[in-house]
C-alpha cells in the first residue's frame, strides 16, 4: 500500500505506512498461530483476540492516513470495510471456539 501513497516519499507519514503494514502482517500471523493452538480453546480464543486487537489498530492507523491525505478516500473506504469483516469473523470464531477444535476419535 505505502509504495503508491506519498508517505512513503515524505518522511513524515513513513511511520503510520510501517505502522499500517505491521499491524496487517501481526493480523495473518495471529491467525496463523490461533489456529495452531486451536485444539485448546482458551489458547485459541487468545490469539483470535490478538488479532483481532491488531485488525482494530489497522482500522486506526488507516483513519489516520486518510486524515493526513495519504491515501485516497476509496481505498480507506475498501481496507475499512475489509478489516471490518476481518474483526466480524474474528468476532463469531471466538464466540464459539468449540467449533473451530479438531475433532479427536
Amino acid at each position: 500500500m505505502c509504495r503508491s501513497q506519498p508517505c512513503a516519499e515524505t518522511g513524515g507519514g513513513v511511520r503510520g505506512c510501517v505502522c499500517v503494514k505491521c499491524e496487517a502482517w501481526s493480523v495473518c500471523a495471529n491467525i496463523a498461530e490461533a489456529w495452531r493452538k486451536r485444539r485448546y480453546p482458551n489458547n485459541f480464543v487468545s490469539k483470535l483476540s490478538d488479532a483481532d486487537a491488531e485488525a482494530a489498530e489497522t482500522l486506526v492507523w488507516l483513519d489516520f492516513a486518510l486524515h493526513f491525505g495519504y491515501i485516497p478516500a476509496e481505498l480507506h473506504k475498501e481496507m475499512s470495510d475489509r478489516y471490518d469483516h476481518i474483526c466480524s469473523q474474528l468476532s463469531l470464531m471466538m464466540s464459539d471456539p468449540q467449533k473451530w477444535t479438531p475433532k479427536t476419535h
